[in-house]
């Protein structure tokens, strides 16, 4: 009944773009700086110096307020955050404090020395990208990634076999284009024989520095054709899935994602929670200066810096309540899971069940 009282509440803060909720996650984006320069990426058109970063002792504070927020997650992205010398120290900080670190990384930098040092000092999760089979991987992130990123995620398993721990969990995720949904399939064999601890496809941004940008004629982006396919290649991930024993998360569900690339995806379909769930941070400009500046982030809107206000005063402010309300009327939604969403369809059957459940307890 808990889950159904917060489902609902997260229903009640979208109607009235007013956090009504708190925060699940903080999400940091620790650095641009990455080793690969993938098709699908554009943080590196944004070159934001090491000295530009937040420093340690920020993200320990942001920490500290987040969880007074009632923040329980902490997603550390990037760029490539296993850059940071200092990432395990700041993962430590944030388990100290009962908050779950969560990785995302392209994996390539997992050498026998790095995986060591991981299990050594991170206990917590890591999504590594693996984008298709070989040969689309090495299309989309670089020659030669595919097999670090294969060689890292089997030293992080089996290191954690052979001592018979279990620090990290470990899964895969998969950016959907029109070069590798066809490998989708594979990647459901790859993590069976990987022994990940799940599996998740993301759908494609145009930009990833701009979620606002729905411009046609990118590259990467499925046909009408490609999109039906997909959906059927969909449904039978999932059931491989199931007969594989693996844990595929769905994210989204087909018919929404099919609808995504075919442009045909409205507002009224999905209801985008970022500006609730999810307390984003990133490195930018904004303001049009020679340097970069972390903001906290609600979609197409940046709401506050954070070297400069605390992070509660920019989640109530009004700012944020307008970004909010653009984001209940957006006709285009991103669809990220980093900015978890529901159906209306779905809110619906819970207000009912929630109705249902009322009359029956009188």
């Amino acid at each position: 009944m808990r889950k159904s009282y917060n489902n609902l509440l997260s229903y009640i803060s979208w109607l009235f773009a007013r956090p009504f909720i708190k925060p699940e996650i903080l999400q940091i984006d620790l650095t641009h700086r990455c080793n690969l320069n993938c098709r699908m990426c554009n943080v590196k058109q944004y070159p934001a110096g090491e000295g530009e970063e937040l420093s340690k002792d920020e993200i320990y504070d942001l920490l500290e307020q987040a969880k007074i927020l009632g923040v329980k997650n902490f997603i550390i992205a990037g760029g490539e955050p296993l850059l940071r010398e200092d990432i395990f120290e700041i993962c430590t900080y944030a388990r100290e404090r009962e908050i779950f670190p969560v990785i995302i990384s392209n994996g390539t930098l997992l050498d026998k020395d790095y995986a060591e040092k991981m299990i050594n000092n991170f206990k917590g999760a890591i999504s590594i990208s693996l984008d298709g089979t070989e040969e689309k991987h090495d299309y989309l992130r670089g020659a030669g990634s595919f097999k670090k990123t294969i060689e890292g995620i089997k030293r992080v398993t089996n290191i954690q076999e052979s001592r018979k721990v279990k620090n990290i969990l470990l899964s895969i995720g998969l950016v959907i284009t029109k070069f590798n949904y066809k490998d989708l399939l594979g990647i459901i064999d790859i993590a069976k024989e990987l022994k990940v601890d799940s599996v998740y496809f993301i759908p494609l941004l145009r930009d990833n520095t701009d979620l606002n940008n729905v411009s046609a004629g990118h590259q990467l982006w499925l046909t009408k054709k490609e999109s039906n396919e997909l959906g059927i290649i969909l449904k039978e991930a999932i059931r491989l899935s199931r007969e594989k024993g693996v844990n595929l998360e769905v994210k989204i569900p087909n018919d929404l994602m099919v609808k995504y690339y075919r442009s045909e995806i409205h507002g009224k379909e999905w209801m985008c929670y970022g500006g609730f769930k999810n307390i984003f941070i990133t490195l930018c400009n904004p303001e049009k200066k020679e340097y970069f500046q972390p903001y906290v982030r609600i979609c197409m809107e940046f709401i506050g810096n954070v070297r400069r206000e605390r992070l509660k005063d920019i989640w109530f402010s009004r700012n944020a309540y307008k970004a909010r309300k653009k984001i209940k009327y957006c006709k285009a939604p991103c669809m990220q899971p980093c900015f978890p969403g529901t159906s209306p369809n779905r809110c619906q059957r819970l207000i009912n069940s929630i109705l249902h459940w009322q009359r029956a307890t009188k």
